[in-house]
């Protein structure tokens, strides 16, 4: 699991930029690429290719609303 830092810090700066920035919770979810699965760089040639569909199916669920992740 990745926070996707860098995405939050570029999107309040184009907006500064464009004048559209409005103080408030700004919400950087999987569909906003504010979180996502790391590269796993070191991980990734030892999972079946058939559980990475899977993940990524997954994903694409979350994005589109067929998944609700519960929050806290």
């Amino acid at each position: 699991m990745v926070k996707r830092v860098d995405e939050a810090v570029f999107s309040t700066v184009q907006d500064v930029k464009d004048g559209k920035f409005t103080a408030g919770a700004k919400k950087y979810d999987l569909k906003a690429n504010g979180v996502g699965l790391t590269e796993m760089k070191y991980t990734k040639d030892k999972i079946p290719a058939d559980a990475m569909k899977r993940l990524e199916a997954v994903k694409a669920d979350i994005i589109s609303g067929k998944i609700t992740v519960p929050t806290s």
